[in-house]
Protein backbone atom coordinates (compact mmCIF):
# COMPACT_ATOMS: atom_id res chain seq x y z
CA UNK A 1 0.00 0.00 0.00
CA UNK A 2 1.33 3.45 -0.91
CA UNK A 3 1.35 6.08 1.79
CA UNK A 4 0.18 9.59 1.00
CA UNK A 5 2.42 12.23 2.56
CA UNK A 6 1.09 15.77 3.07
CA UNK A 7 3.67 18.56 3.19
CA UNK A 8 4.03 22.27 2.53
CA UNK A 9 4.50 23.10 -1.13
CA UNK A 10 7.67 24.77 -2.29
CA UNK A 11 9.23 26.32 -5.37
CA UNK A 12 10.33 22.86 -6.53
CA UNK A 13 6.66 21.84 -6.80
CA UNK A 14 5.76 24.62 -9.24
CA UNK A 15 5.89 22.57 -12.45
CA UNK A 16 3.81 19.70 -11.09
CA UNK A 17 1.23 22.03 -9.54
CA UNK A 18 1.06 24.00 -12.81
CA UNK A 19 0.33 20.74 -14.65
CA UNK A 20 -2.32 19.69 -12.12
CA UNK A 21 -4.06 23.11 -12.29
CA UNK A 22 -4.14 22.96 -16.09
CA UNK A 23 -5.63 19.45 -15.95
CA UNK A 24 -8.21 20.55 -13.39
CA UNK A 25 -9.22 23.66 -15.33
CA UNK A 26 -9.06 21.81 -18.68
CA UNK A 27 -7.07 24.57 -20.37
CA UNK A 28 -3.55 25.94 -20.36
CA UNK A 29 -2.70 28.87 -18.11
CA UNK A 30 0.10 31.30 -18.91
CA UNK A 31 3.18 29.74 -17.24
CA UNK A 32 4.97 33.03 -16.50
CA UNK A 33 1.92 34.58 -14.86
CA UNK A 34 1.24 31.40 -12.89
CA UNK A 35 4.87 31.22 -11.73
CA UNK A 36 4.85 34.84 -10.58
CA UNK A 37 1.62 34.45 -8.62
CA UNK A 38 2.68 31.09 -7.15
CA UNK A 39 6.05 32.37 -5.93
CA UNK A 40 4.47 35.50 -4.42
CA UNK A 41 1.86 33.35 -2.67
CA UNK A 42 4.52 31.06 -1.20
CA UNK A 43 5.93 33.94 0.85
CA UNK A 44 2.54 35.39 1.78
CA UNK A 45 1.80 34.51 5.45
CA UNK A 46 -1.95 34.51 4.70
CA UNK A 47 -1.63 31.75 2.10
CA UNK A 48 -0.57 28.14 2.58
CA UNK A 49 -0.14 25.55 -0.17
CA UNK A 50 0.05 21.86 0.68
CA UNK A 51 0.83 18.96 -1.63
CA UNK A 52 -0.04 15.30 -1.40
CA UNK A 53 2.78 13.02 -2.52
CA UNK A 54 3.06 9.28 -3.04
CA UNK A 55 6.61 7.96 -3.27
CA UNK A 56 7.83 11.58 -3.55
CA UNK A 57 5.58 12.24 -6.59
CA UNK A 58 3.11 15.10 -6.16
CA UNK A 59 -0.39 13.78 -6.89
CA UNK A 60 -2.53 16.58 -5.46
CA UNK A 61 -2.52 19.98 -3.83
CA UNK A 62 -4.64 22.39 -1.84
CA UNK A 63 -4.45 26.10 -1.15
CA UNK A 64 -5.61 27.78 2.06
CA UNK A 65 -6.24 31.53 1.94
CA UNK A 66 -6.88 33.36 5.22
Amino acid sequence: MNTVRIRKAGVDDLDKIFTLVNELENFSLDKQIFESIYKNNLVNPSITYLVAAINAEVVGFVGLYI
